[in-house]
């Protein structure tokens, strides 16, 4: 039985060079990603032959207008890409933030993306769907759960859990917009510098924030998660609601 294992991402998920040495650095060592994380950064690996494989991130948004971009993103690749990439020694992997993920066949395969210029216009429009997908998901949320509620939401007589619950939903949105403006920051800058002509760092250590990063993606899990305690708890009879605070109490 093949052997597995999950590993959370120790850098940013926007950080495209980063995240490209982290999972060849993990290549190295016999692991191999086997499919794309999740929001927390949650990495799902398999384990074989040590082989210092390269992979790359590339936009996975070449339409031109928001709708078309909507309808393909998070698909895979087409297949006539594959092929392309097949050719020049690469497989497609996973789908990360909006990047398809690729993988060499071998340590030293052809480029995938040798036009810089082309490639700075790829990521602003990683860029402006990113900024319309945060635009629209944040109102989304907050109208879902606090302005058209489940019927069995009582904010009169369940006060404290629901003051909680709005308490963790700003912290959530909070760290969602500090992450969401650095990543801009981020994928800005490296568009700026492809346009000159320059090309991205395939090798940049991810090491010196990882355990920053690790405490980030920590604080999150736990926010959510007591956000959804907390939105429970405003959903049940006040009878009930006492019970599972001493539940939890006791736990």
């Amino acid at each position: 039985m093949n052997e597995t294992a999950t590993r959370i991402l120790p850098c940013p998920s926007y950080d495209i060079e980063a995240v490209e040495s982290w999972l060849t650095d993990q290549a190295k060592q016999g692991w191999y990603l086997e499919r794309q994380g999740d929001y927390f950064g949650r990495f799902h690996f398999r384990k074989d032959v040590p082989r210092a494989l390269p992979y790359r991130l590339v936009s996975s948004l070449e339409s031109t207008t928001v709708l078309q971009q909507t309808r393909i993103h998070g698909s895979p690749p087409p297949q006539e890409v594959l092929d392309l990439a097949a050719y020049s020694g690469w497989e497609y992997v996973a789908l990360i933030e909006g990047f398809y993920v690729y993988r060499g066949t071998t340590e030293h395969p052809r480029e995938m993306e040798t036009d810089p210029v082309l490639q700075s216009a790829s990521i602003r429009k990683i860029l402006g769907y990113k900024v319309l997908s945060f635009l629209v998901a944040i109102p989304l949320l907050f109208f879902r759960f606090f302005v058209f509620p489940p019927s069995s939401f009582r904010l009169s007589s369940l006060l404290w859990p629901t003051i909680a619950a709005l308490v963790m939903f700003a912290l959530i949105v909070s760290m969602g917009l500090v992450e969401f403006l650095l990543g801009m920051r981020y994928l800005h800058r490296r568009s700026q510098v492809l346009a000159l002509g320059q090309s991205l760092d395939h090798e940049k250590p991810w090491q010196p924030k990882s355990k920053f990063w690790l405490g980030w993606k920590t604080c999150e899990i736990t926010c959510f998660a007591l956000f959804a305690l907390f939105f429970l708890l405003s959903t049940v009879h006040p009878k009930r609601s006492s019970l599972c605070v001493r539940k939890v109490a006791c736990m």
